[in-house]
C-alpha cells in the first residue's frame, strides 16, 4: 500500500492533475521506468515553483477547479465528470 501523500504533495499535484491521490494510486501500482517516489519527486519538483507562485494569487483554482469553469472543457461539470 502506498504512503499518504504529504499536504504540499497533494497541493502541487492538485494544481496539475485532477486527481492527485488517484494519480499517486496509479503511479505506485504503473509498471514505470522509475519508481512512484521517483515520479511524484519529479513531478513536485517541476511545478513546486509555479504552485507557490499561484497559491497566493486571489481566486487560485486547481487544475479541477479552472477545468470545470473553463467552457472550452466541455463534459466536465463537476468533480464526477472526471
Amino acid at each position: 500500500m502506498a504512503r499518504a501523500l504529504t499536504e504540499n504533495e497533494t497541493a502541487v499535484l492538485a494544481h496539475v492533475v485532477h486527481r492527485p491521490v488517484l494519480w499517486w494510486e496509479i503511479a505506485n501500482e504503473a509498471n514505470l521506468n522509475m519508481t512512484a517516489e521517483e515520479a511524484l519527486a519529479a513531478k513536485v519538483a517541476k511545478y513546486q515553483a509555479e504552485y507557490d507562485a499561484a497559491k497566493g494569487e486571489p481566486g487560485y483554482q486547481t487544475r479541477l477547479e479552472r477545468d470545470i469553469a473553463d467552457p472550452a472543457m466541455e463534459g466536465i461539470n463537476s468533480e464526477e465528470d472526471t
